[in-house]
């Protein structure tokens, strides 16, 4: 797996530190990953989970911790990722995460 550089902004940092400050169940990795279409469950800033409808977009989750090769996780600005799309994650290299209006995004 080939490593992804991927920039992100304190307000991204902050925010991705808050929500998984709300994840007690399993110790949180985070991942992006490209969503066509369909249904999708959103952790909410008080810990609740909110479903939306998701359009072709970049999304962010979590991964327990327990479930993911240690080979695969990188840190960045402090955080575990897991990039497990493939190719697909690939098309995140040298961009960057942000936060706009409470949602996540991905700058090009």
């Amino acid at each position: 797996m080939k490593k992804i550089n991927l920039n992100i902004t304190k307000a991204a940092q902050n925010k991705l530190l808050n929500l998984i400050s709300k994840i007690v169940d399993y110790e949180p990795i985070v991942t992006i990953f490209w969503s066509e279409e369909g249904v999708g469950t959103k952790l909410a800033n008080d810990g609740s989970e909110v479903s939306k409808v998701i359009t072709p977009c970049w999304n962010v989750g979590f991964h327990d911790s327990q479930k993911v090769p240690g080979e695969w996780v990188i840190e960045i600005s402090g955080i575990k990722f897991v990039f497990d799309q493939g190719l697909i994650s690939r098309k995140l290299h040298n961009k960057t995460l942000d936060v706009k209006n409470d949602n996540f995004y991905i700058l090009y």
